[in-house]
Order: structure tokens, then C-alpha cells, then sequence
């Protein structure tokens, strides 16, 4: 697989210190595969504060340690001003869920209300999700924003453990804007086998019948649905799409999960 700069898919972790306590962080590589995506290096981090509203000193962290990547970008955004939704990152996280009293209020119930949906296996569903908690569980690790939908949501059995994988739309306050290509996620949200760490993925996607932006001049054909009133319309719509009708396909993102590769030990 090509990867950014030539740097290795391979790095060793020792331990990070988080508040008081000692999080193990884990070994983690992507094998060759076939998904055709480039990715970058895994990248530590420590305990991370995203709210802002306090110094770090008197926030509990939002964020736990572990490792993340990035992978390339298929398309630029065209959206420059991305004020009330959250662009797909392309980010790829594995963090700790081992000391979820160290962080904010929420991190363990998040991590209780997760582990109880992912034992339901593969009798899940978007609209059993919708009405497990109102379908807004806090991701891990927490993002800012709220999920519009979850179209095409399923769960997925990965060598390193369960996750559910789902299509949707960040945003941080009401709008009326086409659901479109800059605002489409691909999320995927599980835990490892051992139970110690999370692992979280923001890809970007496309699908060629909607809108690239939200921007005038869309042009005739694309499928038009409200972020206000239509998201239920969009989430059917997504689901009947072949996962191969996407770019990236959703295929090739469950070849790069397929190799991931989490050792904690």
C-alpha cells in the first residue's frame, strides 16, 4: 500500500500518562490490502481537551489517549466555510476506554450504552439505533456536532473486534441544506476485542447522484433532500444504494478495517 511520504504503517507505542493514571497505548498497523487507499502515520496523542470553554486544568478531557492516522482525501471540500457542519475528517482513531473516570461526565455511560448496543449483533438496525437513546450515543471519541441520519447502517464483525458501520451528516446547528458530498460521512464506531480500546473512523465519501456542495447551481438530476425535513428520505435513500455505487466504495473502507491490526499488549 502506498502510504503519505513514505513513512512506515508500523509504529511501537510504550505507555502515555493520562491524569492520574497509566493507559497502555497499543501497537497498531494496517496490512496490505486491497482497499487502494493511502494512509499516513500513526500519530500518539495524549488526553485531549476539544470543548474549550474551560482552561484544560479544570476540564476534564474529551478526548482519551491512543493513536490516529489520516487517510488521503479523494476529493478537495468545496465547501470553505464549514461553520455549522463538520467536514469528514478522514481520521482514523483507536483510543482508550480503560479509565473512562478521568474524562468528561458521559465518557463511561457512553461506553456502557455502546458495549449494550454492539452485543445486539447483527440485529441491529437504523431504526433500532434510533431508538436506542434517541440514536445520539456520544461517539468515541466525542466529536462536536449531532448525526442528522444513519443511512446503510449495519454491524460489522472485524478481525480486532465489533463495530457498526453507517452514512451520515454532522451538523452544528439547524440548516435546510442538500444533503451533499461535502457533508457525507462514513462512520464506524466499535471497540476491540479486549475491550480497551475504542476505534473510530470519519471517511469521507461521494456518491455520484447527490450534490458535491452546498453551494447554487446544482445540477439537474442530483437527488435533492432537505438536512431540515428530509432526513429520514435520505437515510432510505442512502440504504438502497449499493455499497459500490460510493467513492471510496464502502467496500474498500472495510478492506482497510479488515487489516487493521491492534495489539495491546
Amino acid at each position: 500500500m502506498k502510504v503519505f511520504d513514505n513513512l512506515p504503517l508500523t509504529l511501537l507505542w510504550a505507555v502515555v500518562c493520562s491524569c492520574s493514571t497509566t493507559e497502555n497505548i497499543p501497537r497498531v498497523e494496517i496490512l496490505p490490502n486491497e482497499s487502494g487507499l493511502e494512509i499516513g502515520e500513526f500519530v500518539v496523542h495524549q488526553p485531549q481537551t476539544l470543548m474549550g470553554n474551560y482552561p484544560s486544568s479544570q476540564s476534564p478531557p474529551d478526548v482519551s489517549s491512543g493513536v490516529s492516522t489520516h487517510v488521503k482525501r479523494i476529493h478537495p471540500l468545496r465547501n470553505k466555510d464549514p461553520r455549522y457542519f463538520t467536514p469528514a475528517a478522514g481520521t482514523l482513531h483507536v483510543v482508550s476506554i480503560e479509565h473512562p473516570e478521568n474524562y468528561y461526565d458521559g465518557f463511561g455511560e457512553s461506553i456502557e450504552e455502546w458495549t449494550t448496543f454492539l452485543a445486539l449483533g447483527k440485529n441491529t438496525d437504523a431504526e433500532t439505533f434510533s431508538q436506542f437513546t434517541s440514536g445520539q450515543i456520544g461517539e468515541i471519541p466525542w466529536i462536536n456536532g449531532g448525526r442528522s441520519f444513519h443511512g446503510k447502517f449495519r454491524h460489522v464483525e472485524f478481525p480486532w473486534g465489533n463495530a457498526v458501520m453507517f452514512l451520515t451528516t454532522y451538523v452544528q446547528g439547524p440548516t435546510d441544506s442538500p444533503v451533499n458530498n461535502d457533508m457525507l460521512v462514513l462512520v464506524t464506531q466499535g471497540f476491540s476485542n479486549d475491550g480497551k480500546y475504542a476505534i473510530n473512523g470519519r471517511f469521507e465519501i461521494h456518491h455520484p447522484d447527490l450534490p458535491d456542495s452546498i453551494y447554487a447551481d446544482i445540477p439537474q438530476g442530483k437527488m435533492l433532500f432537505s438536512l431540515g425535513d428530509e432526513c429520514a428520505e435520505v437515510e432510505a435513500w442512502l440504504t438502497a444504494q449499493a455499497n459500490d455505487s460510493f467513492e471510496p466504495t464502502i467496500t474498500s473502507y472495510e478492506h482497510l478495517l479488515n487489516a487493521l491490526v491492534i495489539d495491546g499488549n
